[in-house]
C-alpha cells in the first residue's frame, strides 16, 4: 500500500520511506499483542498531544485579540462641558 501510495499518490520524503521500513521490520519481530498496545497507548498519547495543542493554540489566540480592545476614555464626564453648559438651566 505504501509503494502504491508513494508512486502513484505523492512521493513520500526520505524519513517517512525510514519509517515505513522500521515499521515493516517491528511488525516481523514483535508479537501482534505488544504492538496493538503499543499503537493503543500512541493513539492516546497523540490525542492528548493533540489537546494540550488546541488549548495552548486558543490561550494564544485570546491573548492576542485582548491588546486589540482599548478603553475609551470618558471624555464628556471629564472636561466638565455638560456642567458647565447644563448648570444653569
Amino acid at each position: 500500500m505504501h509503494n502504491w501510495t508513494d508512486t502513484y499518490i505523492e512521493r513520500a520524503p526520505w524519513y517517512i520511506h525510514l519509517f515505513w521500513v522500521l515499521q515493516y521490520i517491528a511488525s516481523m519481530v514483535l508479537s501482534p499483542q505488544f504492538i496493538w498496545s503499543f499503537y493503543r497507548v500512541m493513539k492516546r498519547g497523540i490525542a492528548v498531544a493533540q489537546d494540550y495543542s488546541d488549548r495552548f493554540r486558543h490561550i494564544t489566540k485570546h491573548v492576542a485579540t485582548v491588546p486589540m480592545v482599548i478603553a475609551q476614555p470618558k471624555t464628556a464626564k471629564r472636561s466638565g462641558v455638560y456642567k458647565r453648559k447644563y448648570a444653569g438651566a
